[in-house]
């Protein structure tokens, strides 16, 4: 088993176990704690957007580079590009605190959110704290260490927000106080991957003010402000959402739709732990010409995680009204944003790693292009859908816009690098998968919850044993047969 492979597993557990403990609070907890008050979680989440709408123009695709020209300096001249790393992000550290300060009065409308306004300054946290760790969590997973690195983004993080939440439940902390702990949840993370970092590797720094503008570094500036654009659209797409809310319905509209997005979300979680140690993968087989190696990954990154993404969508649809009474009034409503949020992450899980290839390739300014008419594309759809649907219309809106993207990622793999994700296998696996749909229906649902679980386990189980006996993926059923040589064992 690859590095990919085994890594890739650990980043499994790590991501499950943090979904795992994000929908403990998310999706247990939230519609009950903030039953009453349902604009003060609408208000955490809105912090959040906003921050994320920051993060790309003051990181300047710094993590990105890193991973992308990390390995193609030698041992002698490595110190000085960590140099380099250092000394622009501390300048654009210093520089966006000075505007997000100074422009306070100027965001903040008079007829802005008193919530809001009362905690605007709290973006700086979130923000810095995001931006720090994803350096360093670059930094690790170039030395092919991405386990801490989605260990604390994935479960550390959640513990530390599960611990405030339950800690406002049950009146330890005042609402303003579990807010302020709430924006330094990255900057809690970042600091034990720097301290990792710093006591792993030691490397030294270079000074060398002549280096920050050497010829070296010319095509590393290009990169980096092209892939500036692609992630800053990429950023505008995933939280414009929260932010248009705010502006035409309520933060009480966020805090419902923040939850059902996340339950929707589950879905891309078996893309999300491939994409991390797949990434320095595939930046080193473009610097070593390996096609073949990026051909395998992209079907391996579509394929397995496909087949588990399709199982997370039956388990969730086929009980949503279960779902939804546990919900309540206040949080029951609009469950067609999972279906809409989950029909356009399985296009993109479907789609595999096509986004990496992409940037990490030659190739990588045409992403901006594609992610410049994407958002575009999902502010007018959420401009026309709002008003005839409300939230469930940012929901539709938000999954053309996966649609879109994905199709012409897909078009533009296939036709400048010549490969694509797809198989027969997949075919064979989205037939049978619409037809277990289709069966499970006459079965259901019911208001009798027994029943629910026990057609749930029916299905999947005939799912995964379809999935296994035509060896749909052999990533699959290697962890299949070694489970089960372990238990015979």
């Amino acid at each position: 088993m690859g590095i990919i492979a085994k890594q890739g597993i650990k980043n499994s557990v790590s991501i499950y176990l943090g979904f795992l403990i994000g929908g403990i609070y998310t999706i247990l907890l939230v519609p009950k704690v903030f039953e009453q008050n349902p604009e003060e979680w609408g208000l955490a989440r809105l912090l959040v957007s906003i921050a994320m709408l920051i993060v790309p123009w003051v990181q300047f695709s710094i993590p990105n580079t890193v991973i992308k020209f990390y390995s193609r300096f030698s041992k002698e001249k490595i110190g000085k590009f960590i140099f380099a790393v250092y000394f622009w992000l501390t300048v654009l550290i210093i520089v966006s605190l000075v505007i997000v300060i100074s422009l306070k009065n100027i965001i903040l409308t008079e007829n802005a959110n008193s919530l809001l306004s009362e905690n605007y300054l709290l973006i700086i946290p979130l923000f810095l704290g995001y931006i720090l760790f994803e350096v360093f969590s670059a930094f690790s997973r170039v030395h092919f260490k991405s386990v801490l690195p989605v260990f604390l983004k994935e479960f550390i993080f959640r513990i530390y927000v599960l611990t405030l939440i339950l800690a406002y439940y049950f009146r330890y902390l005042t609402f303003d106080r579990f807010i302020f702990f709430y924006a330094f949840s990255y900057a809690f993370i970042f600091l034990i991957i720097g301290f990792d970092y710093f006591l792993s590797f030691k490397q030294k720094l270079k000074i060398d003010f002549n280096f920050l503008f050497s010829k070296e570094m010319k095509p590393i500036y290009r990169y980096a402000f092209f892939l500036l654009l692609s992630t800053g659209a990429a950023m505008i797409v995933l939280n414009i959402d929260n932010v248009m809310i705010n502006k035409f319905l309520s933060l009480s509209d966020i805090a419902i739709y923040s939850v059902w997005f996340y339950l929707a979300t589950t879905i891309s979680v078996p893309l999300r732990s491939i994409n991390g140690i797949a990434a320095p993968v595939i930046s080193k087989c473009f610097t070593d010409n390996d096609t073949k190696t990026i051909k395998s990954i992209y079907k391996k990154s579509s394929i397995t995680p496909l087949i588990i993404s399709i199982l997370i969508f039956f388990i969730l649809w086929y009980n949503v009204d279960l779902i939804k009474l546990y919900f309540g009034d206040t949080f029951g409503k609009n469950e067609h944003i999972l279906l809409f949020i989950a029909i356009g992450n399985l296009v993109n899980v479907a789609s595999g790693v096509n986004g990496t290839i992409i940037t990490l390739s030659e190739y990588y300014k045409s992403d901006i292009v594609f992610q410049i008419l994407l958002v575009g594309f999902i502010i007018i759809t959420n401009l026309i859908f709002i008003p005839h649907f409300q939230i469930e219309g940012v929901a539709i809106a938000t999954a053309l816009s996966l649609i879109l993207i994905n199709v012409i990622r897909l078009i533009f793999v296939s036709v400048k690098l010549k490969m694509q994700p797809f198989s027969k296998q997949t075919v064979i696996l989205l037939v049978f998968s619409t037809g277990i749909f289709l069966l499970s229906m006459l079965f259901g649902p019911s208001e009798n919850v027994w029943n629910h679980i026990i057609y749930t386990m029916f299905f999947s189980v005939l799912y995964l044993s379809f999935v296994y006996f035509v060896k749909i993926s052999e990533d699959i059923n290697s962890v299949i047969d070694k489970f089960l040589f372990r238990k015979k064992k």
